[in-house]
């Protein structure tokens, strides 16, 4: 059972989490006045093509901070840092040379502002050092306000001043939390020498070499929608995707967050304990299917009266649209929560085969969808894949969920 102050903590954490989104959700009614959704499009591309980078911004090596021994935290976070200002300087010089426009044509339709990737990527990557420190550290307040920080000022930033475009606003916000993560990391963590530092880097070889690639795919595989959208349907058809994305997702994400690390702590320790943990599974993923019926049943039934109130009458949110830019993101808070049984219960092998599978599979359909299907019907096929995927790895998960620790 969960102890009072390991709830506590987990609610901080989460509360880091959603407090960003809720924010946002807060100021939709404002922001949908004032920008336009061709403004959100570029906006949901920028963050869509800066999270891919921020994956591999440290190579995971901010992931080892959670697992190395105490007097190797210090060499571990210098690591992750060396690395980040690394991949800033290849991103710069990749967009220089034209080398990120060719893998990402979609960075075309940010046209100059596609200088601001790097720079914001590697700016949430620091944040992500400092996020895994706080944390190994027991610092959860801190961990919440820096989680939340870039969000909260990027909102600050686009209601102060008009004049300043959302994709600026996004990634002023994450330059100034970048910076002071970076000098959180100065204040706090005992300098390492160069020697050190490489060869921890080497000690540690395997989050570059086995779980960057694999978060990388991940990371694709979820922007997929808003790359091939923005690069077939336009940025203002991306801006409407993406805001409802934004009102549905920030409930949603914050329930599931807070499952996800219920779950992650109880299923430890009955592994441990040697039990199985297929009964808490299903009734993490029972408790939030059943909030998802009642989301969906909720925008097929007042969605198009509340979105109009929300967004005013520039916005798309007849409710077709509204619910095909939704169930997807239902049916992946519902199930992602219990992802990390793989890890508790040693089989992450299964969890990388079916990322795999997965990027496959959205990859390809999407790419045929984009190029041959009205926009609603490549939104029609994104959930069923969606659906099926995640339907999958449901059935892995309750699998795996059941084996004992012998």
């Amino acid at each position: 059972m969960l102890t009072r102050n390991a709830f506590d903590r987990i609610f901080i954490v989460a509360l880091g989490v959603g407090a960003g989104p809720l924010v946002q959700l807060i100021a939709t009614p404002l922001l949908a006045r004032i920008y336009g959704p061709a403004d959100f499009g570029h906006l949901a591309l920028f963050t869509s093509v800066v999270s891919i980078l921020t994956v591999v911004s440290c190579l995971r090596y901010e992931g080892a901070i959670q697992v190395v021994d105490d007097s190797k935290v210090d060499a571990i976070v210098w690591t992750s840092v060396l690395v980040a200002a690394f991949a800033l300087t290849v991103g710069m010089a990749g967009l220089q040379l034209g080398f990120l426009q060719k893998y990402f044509e979609s960075l075309h339709n940010l046209s100059n502002d596609v200088s601001w990737v790097p720079i914001a990527a590697t700016c949430a990557g620091i944040i992500s050092v400092v996020s895994n420190l706080t944390i190994r550290t027991n610092r959860y307040v801190r961990n919440a306000l820096l989680r939340s920080g870039a969000s909260v000022l990027f909102v600050v930033i686009a209601l102060g001043s008009s004049s300043v475009s959302l994709l600026h606003a996004n990634a002023i916000a994450f330059a100034i939390v970048g910076v002071v993560a970076l000098g959180y990391i100065l204040a706090t963590v005992e300098k390492k020498n160069i020697h050190d530092t490489l060869r921890t880097a080497r000690s540690y070889i395997k989050y570059p070499m086995l779980l960057a690639p694999t978060s990388l795919l991940d990371a694709v595989a979820l922007t997929l929608p808003v790359l091939f959208i923005s690069g077939s349907y336009g940025m203002e058809s991306t801006g409407h995707y993406a805001q409802i994305q934004r009102l549905v997702g920030a409930p949603m994400l914050l329930a599931s967050v807070v499952a996800g690390q219920l779950f992650t702590k109880r299923s430890g320790e009955l592994y441990r304990a040697g039990e199985s943990s297929r009964a808490l599974l299903w009734r993490i993923v029972g408790n939030l299917a059943l909030g998802g019926v009642v989301v969906i049943v909720a925008i097929a039934w007042f969605g198009e009266p509340i979105c109009r109130l929300i967004l005013g009458g520039a916005w798309r949110f007849d409710t077709p649209f509204l619910l095909l830019a939704s169930v997807p993101l239902v049916v992946r808070a519902v199930i992602t929560p219990i992802s990390t049984v793989f890890l508790t219960h040693n089989h992450i092998g299964v969890a990388v085969a079916w990322q795999i599978i997965y990027f496959g599979l959205t990859f390809a359909g999407l790419k045929y969808a984009a190029s041959t299907m009205s926009f609603e019907r490549f939104l029609l096929a994104y959930g069923c894949i969606e659906v099926m995927a995640y339907l999958l790895y449901l059935a892995l998960g309750h699998t795996v969920a059941a084996i004992r620790k012998v």
